[in-house]
């Protein structure tokens, strides 16, 4: 049951990622969807079609963070971590499908974005003290990286092509996540990833992800504060 959720919300989580990646792009008309505040009612074209994308992520990924609260297919902790995870991130997506049809100010989702990023950072070691296995860590510290330059994004402070690497980086994690977290093949099947992960304890593993953690703070504090200039973030 657990493993069809992951795989339902990963399925709407492409469609949300999809319309981030083209927007980045610069294929779309200008000014940048998120940088117009429209009036009531007033949509530019891609704000439409965005909203889309960001609607079925919305869904999508709320539907999984509750079925995983209500089930607790991973008995305790994995499962309360990836119940927050997908709501974290299923609210951040609401956000923005409101902001693209309301026309409201977007900094506030590019705050949440931020802070949705330091709350990723801070629940990955939680998640690899509890056995959460080394690929699907990096997966979350690609989503928290992507969350990152979202706010930065927003609040110009870095510039889009890097968005859009961060966010070509969480859709293969997403098909990842599809595969392997949703059964469609046994993680346990790919001697590799059982090797890489025995090749430190768990207490090894939590303190490397602290490091990165305590990295990816400095980087976005440091971008924040300099601006596109002088960016310090992938």
């Amino acid at each position: 049951m657990g493993l069809n959720a992951v795989g339902f919300g990963m399925m709407g989580l492409v469609y949300g990622l999809c319309h981030w990646i083209f927007y980045t792009s610069g294929v779309r008309a200008n000014p940048a969807w998120w940088e117009k505040k429209t009036k009531p009612g007033e949509l530019i074209p891609e704000q439409g079609i965005g909203a889309m994308g960001a609607l079925a992520a919305a869904i999508s990924l709320l539907v999984m963070s509750i079925w995983h609260f209500a089930t607790d297919p991973f008995n305790g902790p994995i499962s309360t971590i990836f119940s927050i995870v997908p709501a974290l991130y299923g609210f951040l997506f609401l956000g923005t499908f409101l902001c693209a049809t309301q026309g409201w100010d977007w900094r506030p989702v590019g705050d949440a974005a931020l802070w949705g990023a330091t709350t990723q950072f801070i629940l990955i070691p939680i998640a690899a003290w509890n056995g959460v296995s080394w690929d699907f860590n990096i997966g979350m510290w690609v989503y928290g990286f992507t969350a990152s330059t979202w706010g930065l994004v927003i609040h110009g402070k870095c510039g889009a092509k890097v968005h859009q690497f961060n966010l070509c980086c969480s859709m293969f994690i997403t098909w990842w996540y599809m595969i392997f977290g949703g059964g469609i093949l046994n993680w346990g099947d790919v001697k590799i990833l059982g090797d890489i992960q025995n090749m430190l304890p768990r207490e090894n593993w939590t303190t490397l992800w602290i490091a990165i953690g305590i990295i990816n703070m400095i980087m976005i504090v440091w971008t924040y504060k300099k601006g596109p200039a002088k960016q310090f973030i992938w």
